[in-house]
């Protein structure tokens, strides 16, 4: 009797294949707008983060920060010459500030995004991976900083 459901269900996901409905086995629309609701990290530990995701149907678009990142007391993009504390002050809020755009890919429930542009130059062109997880209109990214270590949940929400 397990052997003629199973070649049931078998013949059942083929019809459907060959009709084009793959929903069996097809991967989350993720293309939207999304809005950071939580960053967890084990290293940036429990500070409150803000941003914006946009995902399009390969492209993405994201921009993070610290809520709470301090203004700066001063333009630095005219400034003639920066003192050492408004070196310090860019430093500390590039440390607070996450952007990137480029090319992504859902393998599974795997989500690999490659950078094209990106706060960081020496990341430009790296792929950076995250497990999903829809959970209504929340999808949830947990993954593995390569090169720090850092372990980060990140929780969006579907705004658009």
């Amino acid at each position: 009797m397990k052997f003629r459901s199973l070649i049931l269900l078998v013949a059942l996901l083929a019809f459907g294949a060959a009709r084009g409905d793959t929903s069996a086995t097809a991967l989350p629309d993720l293309r939207g707008v999304w809005k950071l609701v939580s960053y967890r990290s084990t290293i940036k530990g429990g500070k409150q983060w803000t941003g914006l995701m946009f995902l399009g149907r390969q492209h993405f678009s994201r921009v993070y920060m610290e809520a709470d990142r301090p203004k700066l007391d001063f333009n630095f993009e005219t400034a003639p010459r920066l003192t050492p504390k408004q070196k310090d002050q860019i430093i500390e809020s590039f440390k607070q500030f996450r952007a990137g755009i480029g090319t992504y890919r859902l393998s599974g429930t795997t989500i690999i995004m490659q950078s094209t542009a990106i706060y960081n130059p020496s990341a430009l062109g790296n792929e950076f991976s995250r497990e999903i997880r829809l959970e209504g209109s929340r999808l949830f990214l947990t993954g593995t900083t390569r090169v720090a270590g850092d372990r980060v949940e990140e929780v969006w929400e579907r705004i658009e």
